[in-house]
């Protein structure tokens, strides 16, 4: 294990409206807001994804906002800095997710979030890197089990490392060039694993979710369809939708996401 005391670099937060649970009105628009809790964390698109698949890295939104907006590849990018070094060292690993998570409940503690919406989400860019990375999400799980986590995932290699915990949910992000993997990988855990199905159209995904028959096909992403607005707002005080809607972060459902509407 590496000593803490030489780590150089540290992976930081990412505030993203859609997962906060806690965020301060800001502006007129509608979904104006100051993230006053970060709770995710991101790495870069592709590089990181080791079970990326043709449609993903077509369709990636990260990608594009990493294209578009040089201070979040900036952010990604020293990410990958701070873990790349220790890829396959889980005892590191665990200790720099340890420090980000202990610094969401910080925040939490401090802005009085309601138990109810103490959450994380790993990866809203880029995705499990290593076997061993995925060995340090679960400790970090096991370590705060006050806090609910959950993550979307190609990489069904390490599927077996992460599933059977309560405040860990684990979904396959299923798309028409990893459903036949996807399907194994399903065949073993059953529903110790969610499904999340992708495709171009929400027709492609209820075609997708046809190859699980055996499994509930899912709703459509409520904020994708503006169901739930990105922000839900209680006067000044907002939070996500993800946070609102709760169904992917408490594993209630499979779901179904749709790149073009």
């Amino acid at each position: 294990m590496t000593d803490p005391l030489r780590i150089v670099t540290e992976p930081r937060l990412s505030g993203d409206r859609k997962v906060s649970p806690s965020i301060r009105k800001k502006g007129k628009t509608l979904n104006g807001g100051t993230v006053r809790v970060k709770n995710s964390f991101g790495l870069p698109a592709i590089k990181s994804c080791a079970g990326a698949t043709d449609w993903c890295k077509d369709i990636c939104y990260a990608l594009a906002l990493q294209k578009g907006f040089p201070n979040v590849k900036n952010l990604v990018d020293q990410n990958w800095d701070a873990i790349e070094p220790y890829l396959n060292d889980s005892d590191t690993l665990t200790i720099l997710l340890h420090g980000l998570v202990s610094q969401v409940k910080v925040q939490l503690i401090k802005d009085e979030v309601p138990a109810d919406d103490w959450v994380f989400r790993h990866f809203w860019d880029g995705d499990i890197p290593s076997a061993s990375f995925a060995t340090a999400i679960r400790r970090v799980a096991v370590s705060f089990p006050d806090i609910q986590f959950w993550l979307y995932t190609r990489t069904f290699n390490v599927t077996h490392r992460l599933t059977g915990l309560s405040n860990l949910m684990v979904y396959l992000s299923v798309d028409k060039d990893n459903v036949t993997s996807a399907i194994k990988t399903e065949l073993a855990h059953g529903e110790k694993v969610m499904l999340a199905f992708c495709a171009d159209t929400w027709d492609q995904t209820e075609q997708i979710a046809a190859k699980f028959p055996h499994r509930r096909k899912g709703p459509k992403c409520p904020e994708l369809t503006g169901k739930i607005p990105l922000v839900v707002w209680d006067g000044k005080q907002g939070k996500g939708a993800c946070v609102e809607c709760g169904m992917c972060i408490y594993g209630r459902n499979n779901v179904r996401f749709a790149s073009s509407r």
